[in-house]
Formats: C-alpha cells, structure tokens, sequence
C-alpha cells in the first residue's frame, strides 16, 4: 500500500473499505462526486419524461385492466 514516495519519506496512504470495494480516500471522493452527478442527471432526466416510452399520459394504464 505505498502511495508514493517524498523526498525519501515512504507514505503510505490509508485505504478504505466501501461498497466500490478498498480504496483510498482520494478515490472515495471522486466516486461520490460521480455518483452524485449520475443520479442528478437521471433525476432531471426523469423529471423532462426522458424515460416516458408511453406518450399518451394515462392511456396506457387505462387500457391494461385485467
């Protein structure tokens, strides 16, 4: 686990276990970033009806009556 050396001073970084698996801090943070912006834009996407295959409003559930 050594991250890297500094003028002959041996770091060694400390690695976190999270659901992406260990990894160090600096990549726990560019995850969450990622994450948070994944899930931003699939919210805002859901909120234009991106995702809306039935153009019809209610017509559809209307029309599947068992």
């Amino acid at each position: 686990m050594c991250a890297g050396t500094n003028h002959g001073v041996v770091v060694i970084m400390k690695m976190i276990n999270c659901q992406y698996g260990y990894v160090s801090p600096i990549e726990l943070k560019v995850f969450s970033e990622l994450d948070r912006e994944l899930k931003q834009k699939q919210r805002r996407a859901k909120q234009h009806g991106a995702f809306n295959l039935h153009k019809g409003g209610d017509d559809h559930a209307k029309s599947k009556t068992l």
